[in-house]
């Protein structure tokens, strides 16, 4: 029997400490933040992903 794995990303932070004000938009070198934790989540080949963000 195959069991599932799945990631879950918690990116719900106010981010009060960067300059733009929402962590998911703060970018290191030419990629946000979240695109580089997506990139990587990918990488691992689950069978699903999910994001979790805190509604504006």
């Amino acid at each position: 029997m195959q069991k599932n794995i799945y990631s879950i990303i918690l990116a719900t932070g106010e981010g009060k400490r960067y300059k733009n004000g929402i962590k998911l938009l703060h970018t290191i070198g030419d990629k946000f933040m979240l695109q580089m934790v997506i990139d990587l989540v990918k990488s691992c080949n689950f069978d699903k992903n999910y994001i979790v963000v805190n509604p504006l």
